[in-house]
């Protein structure tokens, strides 16, 4: 299953997200500024800056250079699933939306997740 919010947006840096699980694959491609509009949102936890957040917004260039690669996603799911989506713009709530989608479905099959950018 592949879920693309790159189309409007072609000569932008995108993240692709790509989640397995034994022979299933499920991938989210969006607009890098569709992930930091979500990401900015996100508040640090009462101990600090954890997950994605920590990486994100210390700035510790975890995708790019090369594929990023985790299992901990229960914690992205924690923090992107607490976000009040409507104030997004529809393209980027969208794009949100399926990789919380996409987490989930992670979450429940111990799926591994590869981060690219391109």
């Amino acid at each position: 299953m592949r879920f693309d919010h790159t189309v409007k947006l072609t000569d932008q840096p995108c993240l692709t997200f790509c989640f397995a699980a034994a022979e299933e694959q499920r991938t989210v491609c969006m607009w890098e500024g569709y992930f930091d509009a979500a990401m900015v949102r996100v508040p640090p936890d009462p101990q600090g800056w954890t997950g994605w957040a920590r990486l994100y917004h210390l700035d510790e260039g975890w995708y790019d250079a090369d594929a990023w690669r985790t299992t901990d996603l229960q914690t992205p799911l924690r923090q992107l699933g607490c976000l009040e989506l409507q104030p997004l713009q529809p393209d980027c709530r969208a794009a949100m939306k399926d990789l919380l989608q996409c987490l989930r479905w992670g979450v429940r099959v111990g799926a591994t997740l590869t981060v690219t950018r391109d």
